[in-house]
Order: C-alpha cells, then sequence, then structure tokens
C-alpha cells in the first residue's frame, strides 16, 4: 500500500500542472524544457520568450527564463526576471530566495544582506535563509552577526562543512584562535581525513604558536598533498619556530627560486642559517630579504615628492628626497642630472651644480638622455666664473 503523503504529494503535483497546462504559453514552456534537457539554451530561451508573448505575468515563465539566464553566463538578465517574477507574486519566498542567492554570486553583498533579512524575518528557521543570511553579513564585515547565523546553521546542520571553516576563519580574524580550533576540530570529527581540515589545524596551530602541533599537522597534511608554495613556506616557518632549522632550510630553499620575491623566505632562511651559527650565508639571505622588502615603487615616491618640493619652491627639502631616492636605488642616475637643476636654481655657489652635472654625465655615460644639456650648462657655469678662482678647477669631461 502507497503511503497516505506520498499520495498527497502526487494528488498536488497533479493539480498543479493542471493549473499550469491552463495558462496561454504551455506549449512554448514544455519545448523550453524538453530543449533545456538537451542543454540547448538559446533555444530553450527563445521558447520561452514566446510563451512570455502570450502569457507576460506567469511567474512560473519568469522563474525558468531566470535559470535558464544563469545557465548561459547572463546574470544581468536572471536578475531582471528575478525581480520581475517578484513583482508578480511578492510573497513567493522560495523564488526571492534564489534571487538572493544569484546577488550574492554577483557580489551584491548589501541587497543580498537585505534580501535574507527579510527572509528570515518571515521564517527565521529555515536553514537556507540563515546560511545565506550569514554568507551576506560576513562579506559585509558584520562579524558577530555572521559568527551567530552560522552557529546556528551548524545546530541545525552539523555536516556543513563550508559554514564550519567560514566560521573559523571568522573567529581568526577576531584573533580567537581557541574558538576557532574548537569548531576546526569538530568538524574533523565528522570528517575524519579530510585534507582541507588538516591544513587549517596547522594554520590555526602555528597562530596559537603551538608549533610542535603545527609542524606534525603540516607534515600530516603533506603526507598525501602535494606541496603548494604557500604550505612550503608556512611549514618552513613552523619548522624554525619548532627549532628545526635544519628540516626548515630544506623546505625553504626550493621556496627561494619559486618566489624569488618573498621577501619573509629569505629572511627566516637567514634566522635559521643565524641559529646554525653559519653567519656568512645567514648574511646573504637577511641581506637579500632587506633588499626586496623594499617596494619597488618607493624610490619613485621619494622622486616624486622631490620634484613636488621643488616646484613649491622647497629646495632643501627637495636635495633630501633625492638623497632618499640615491639611497634606494643607487642605480638611478638621473637624479643626479635633477639635483643638477634644483641646486643650479637656488644655490648661488655654482660650482656646486656643475659637480652634481660631472657625477651625472660620469654615471649617465655616452648617450644620457640629458646629456646634450648637462655639457652646455656645464660649460656656461665655467665660462661664468672664468676669471674665478672656482672656475679654474671645473674641468670639463671628454
Amino acid at each position: 500500500m502507497s503511503d497516505p503523503f506520498d499520495r498527497q504529494l502526487e494528488i498536488a503535483r497533479r493539480s498543479d500542472t493542471l493549473l499550469l497546462s491552463s495558462r496561454p504559453g504551455y506549449a512554448e514552456y514544455r519545448q523550453a524544457l524538453a530543449l533545456r534537457e538537451g542543454f540547448d539554451y538559446p533555444g530553450a530561451l527563445a521558447a520561452l520568450q514566446q510563451a512570455l508573448v502570450r502569457d507576460y505575468s506567469n511567474t512560473v515563465w519568469w522563474s525558468e527564463v531566470a535559470d535558464l539566464c544563469i545557465a548561459m553566463g547572463n546574470s544581468v538578465d536572471a536578475l531582471f526576471a528575478f525581480r520581475h517574477a517578484l513583482t508578480i507574486t511578492p510573497g513567493h519566498l522560495p523564488l526571492k530566495g534564489r534571487m538572493g542567492r544569484l546577488l550574492l554570486t554577483m557580489q551584491e553583498n548589501r541587497e543580498a544582506y537585505r534580501v535574507f533579512t527579510e527572509l528570515r524575518k518571515a521564517d527565521s528557521l529555515n536553514l537556507f535563509f540563515n546560511r545565506q543570511l550569514a554568507i551576506s553579513a560576513s562579506r559585509l564585515n558584520k562579524s558577530g552577526e555572521a559568527k551567530q547565523l552560522f552557529l546556528k546553521v551548524l545546530e541545525m546542520n552539523p555536516r556543513d562543512l563550508g559554514s564550519s571553516l567560514a566560521l573559523a576563519t571568522l573567529y581568526q580574524q577576531d584573533t580567537a584562535f581557541v574558538q576557532a580550533e574548537k569548531i576546526l576540530a569538530g568538524a574533523k570529527e565528522l570528517f575524519p581525513g579530510n585534507s582541507l581540515l588538516e591544513l587549517r589545524l596547522a594554520q590555526n596551530d602555528y597562530y596559537l604558536k603551538e608549533y610542535a602541533r603545527a609542524a606534525e599537522g603540516y607534515a600530516q597534511y603533506l603526507s598525501h598533498n602535494d606541496t603548494t608554495l604557500n604550505v612550503r613556506k608556512e611549514y618552513g616557518v613552523v619548522l624554525y619556530f619548532n627549532k628545526e632549522e635544519d628540516k626548515a632550510l630544506r623546505m625553504l630553499e626550493p621556496a627561494l627560486y619559486l618566489a624569488p620575491n618573498d621577501p619573509m623566505i629569505p629572511f627566516y632562511m637567514g634566522l635559521g642559517t643565524k641559529n646554525l651559527k653559519d653567519f656568512e650565508a645567514a648574511k646573504q639571505y637577511l641581506q637579500l630579504a632587506e633588499e626586496l622588502s623594499m617596494p619597488w615603487y618607493l624610490p619613485a615616491i621619494h622622486r616624486t615628492m622631490a620634484q613636488v618640493h621643488g616646484l613649491c619652491r622647497e629646495f632643501p627639502q627637495a636635495i633630501a628626497a633625492y638623497r632618499k631616492v640615491l639611497e634606494l636605488d643607487p642605480s638611478d642616475s638621473e637624479v643626479f642630472f635633477e639635483m643638477a637643476t634644483t641646486y643650479e636654481e637656488f644655490e648661488s655657489d655654482k660650482t656646486v651644480a656643475f659637480q652634481y652635472y660631472r657625477k651625472y654625465l660620469e654615471n649617465a655615460g655616452k648617450g644620457a638622455l640629458n646629456e646634450a644639456y648637462a655639457r652646455n650648462r656645464m660649460a656656461k657655469i665655467r665660462e661664468a666664473l672664468f676669471f674665478d678662482n672656482r672656475g679654474q678647477n671645473l674641468i670639463l669631461p671628454e
């Protein structure tokens, strides 16, 4: 004998189909479903558009249009279809929930938060509404609300791995590493052998300064996973703090070539070799770390600041900024030229400008960008000081 509940569901389904089949455009709707089953999305959409011509106020037709647009990567038109459907049936909670989920995928987080807040007010026990609102809140940095919502979600569905990881991340962002460990450890009991949880627990142990446990966790993770650059770097740092300098260096050395611009790798290699009393190697690694830690744009910032000081007639400040540029990047010979023009403008003793023009030509060499101008100015300064004792020592470069 069939279950009475199943019979009621079948009766309700037939009733809905009967009502739908009486609407204009039903034949086109059925055609669209068939075309969609065959992954002919453009054909299905064309059929649904014909159905809408016949029945423009049919929520089901609009809902199918939205789903097809999503399948075709057209989230903008999908959102329009959802919005229009909700103007027809504003109280349709599942439809509104699907629109909210689309808003999240579109990174329209504020509107998604508003939508799921309204939905949760209508049904506070709905798992989907609570979970989507938690995601929306976390994206808007509403950390307290997001944590409470994720906790509620996990009460309703403890095997939600994504929510466990998201909640642990929120705790870590608040430096609540003990709470994060509880969440991650609880998830690991439900999902033993899960690689992502092994890695997250190892990382959290590092935050807790439980270096021995963190090293064990990384080793466990790496025993059955590929060694990615970030994991190799993290594991090397953990090994250093766990006083396993030899292992740390073996782990970090390949990373030095995989990420040649990362200053933290040679820094920890320098610390490790220092502890092993290999001071020459330590100096080399730490010098490399120092060089890499300087942003490439920093000399450009000081150079621009020097130029701005010059335009403001603040010449001593301009010269100080140029000296900073040379300190950061001694190879930038054009700085000598700009210093020469600056000195020539404000320094009464023109021999200073002459010497900087000379430095410019010596460092920039033949064919320098401003070679002709520099030589011309040097000649003018020497000529002006010809009868001055100072001018006798001004020798023009070859």
